[in-house]
């Protein structure tokens, strides 16, 4: 479908209102094309809002920087978008690093400014008031370093970002307002043994990842000390190994952990949530643990965690490979297996042995298969994190300007979370 900029603002200023659903959709053998013509470049940018609105951006583009895009309903048979307004930013390292929106279907912009000492204080979060017609850049309580590296919507509403190099934010107001969150400091309170990492770091560093679960359980994966979490807003934070610390002496970091991997993780590129809350994630020193990849699964009623089968091994084997994994409302997982260059320690180097790339599901968070059927071409990397979901139908994106989807189940219907 072509994409057209609507030349006077108030044409994309109308209330954001979802058209009804059509019939009842059947489970998909195979990817479908929704849309095309869209703005091509690497690493797509998908969310789908409470009304159905699904909006695009691209981390890396050749043409235009700084606009998103919407399509009105994410349960039509196929897709057309309009340009938003360009967002009105300082200064912009890549383009669009992250997006989402809030509980009012309203889209919400994290991004970098640029890197002088200058631009300290540039915005790096943006919400399009749906009153205004006008992007309105969010004051933080602290400045986020460089940026916005990942940014989520919670059950409540509430939209949080993760920091480079900086902390967690969390905004009460749909975004346009963060309060920064030490959420190292609160870690150590919790668990002091926590600290020097088992890499021998004295904080999280980066915060790669932010997701929130069903519960409102919020996770930052960080680039040094595994994930942790906040199961109160952001007023605590304790590492989701419970069994981090000796229990009769907190101070003291317990070596028989059966949880370990969930500290002994790093640059942790995406996490994602089982029906049951169970979280999987990217990042696992899987050349430490010997597993076939770094995505593992933790079982946080019988603290355990396991390697997740399903890929060549050596596939997956480092963080931020994966940046995004998905779960619709049945249950059916999805992930894209991401940039960075698959590791293959056979003989001859890459590029003769890296592995293709592209899309996998599971049912349960621990059996992978790749699922790419539908999609033709090379279905590689450069689409990393380009997943999103709308009840029981996923989303994808090509980095050709082009938006696939796929329904889960013959039954399309939203349960209020998971854009």
């Amino acid at each position: 479908m072509s994409v057209s900029r609507p030349r006077m603002l108030h044409r994309l200023v109308l209330p954001l209102l979802a058209s009804q659903a059509g019939p009842a959709a059947a489970q998909s053998a195979a990817w479908t094309l929704w849309a095309s013509g869209l703005q091509p470049g690497i690493h797509p940018r998908l969310a789908i809002a409470p009304d159905h609105s699904l909006y695009y951006g691209l981390l890396a583009t050749g043409g235009p920087q700084g606009v998103i895009y919407r399509a009105a309903d994410a349960r039509a048979p196929s897709g057309q978008f309009s340009a938003l307004p360009p967002i009105p930013y300082v200064s912009l390292t890549n383009n669009i690093e992250a997006l989402t929106s809030n509980a009012a279907s309203e889209p919400v912009v994290g991004v970098f400014h640029g890197t002088a000492a200058a631009n300290l204080d540039d915005p790096v979060a943006f919400v399009l008031d749906r009153t205004s017609g006008q992007w309105v850049a969010a004051s933080l309580s602290a400045p986020a370093n460089l940026g916005v590296f990942a940014l989520t919507r919670a059950p409540n509403g509430d939209v949080w970002f993760g920091a480079k190099w900086s902390r967690v934010y969390r905004s009460s107001d749909g975004g346009r307002h963060f309060t920064a969150i030490d959420e190292s400091a609160l870690v150590q309170a919790h668990a002091p043994c926590y600290y020097p990492t088992l890499g021998g770091a004295g904080g999280d560093g980066a915060i790669y990842s932010i997701a929130v679960d069903r519960r409102g359980r919020v996770y930052a994966g960080t680039e040094t000390a595994g994930l942790v979490y906040s199961a109160d807003n952001g007023a605590s934070w304790q590492p989701v190994d419970p069994d981090a610390c000796l229990a009769a002496d907190p101070a003291q970091r317990n070596p028989s952990s059966p949880m370990e991997p969930l500290v002994r993780s790093g640059n942790v590129g995406a996490i994602g949530f089982t029906l049951g809350h169970d979280p999987v994630w990217n990042g696992v020193s899987l050349f430490y643990y010997n597993w076939p990849s770094s995505i593992g699964r933790a079982d946080l009623a019988a603290h355990t965690v396991a390697p997740a089968t399903g890929f060549t091994p050596n596939f997956i084997y480092k963080g931020l490979q994966v940046t995004r994994i998905v779960t619709t409302a049945n249950g059916t997982m999805f992930l894209h297996s991401g940039a960075n260059p698959s590791f293959d320690p056979v003989q001859p180097p890459p590029p003769s042995s890296q592995y293709s790339l592209g899309l996998f599901r599971s049912d349960d968070g621990l059996n992978w298969s790749a699922f790419n059927t539908g999609i033709p071409g090379n279905n590689d990397g450069l689409a990393e994190g380009a997943l999103a979901v709308d009840g029981n139908r996923v989303f994808t994106a090509t980095s050709d300007g082009k938006i696939w989807y796929l329904d889960t189940d013959d039954t399309l219907f939203r349960d209020g979370f998971g854009g």
